[in-house]
């Protein structure tokens, strides 16, 4: 999520600090906090190992 911000602050969009303290990963159903997480095949993800937000 700290990538996400990061990348949304650099496109000039306002991210305040105060708001992040309500941003958790573990609110939305879909996650898994408790089971095995199976991934398909690493994307390409550039210099950082993360895939980007949006097509370039």
């Amino acid at each position: 999520m700290q990538e996400a911000v990061g990348q949304l602050r650099r496109e000039g969009q306002l991210v305040a600090d105060e708001d992040l303290r309500f941003l958790s990963p573990a609110r939305y159903r879909h996650l898994n906090r408790l089971g095995r997480y199976s991934f398909l095949p690493a994307q390409e993800t550039g210099e950082t190992g993360l895939r980007p937000l949006r097509p370039a």
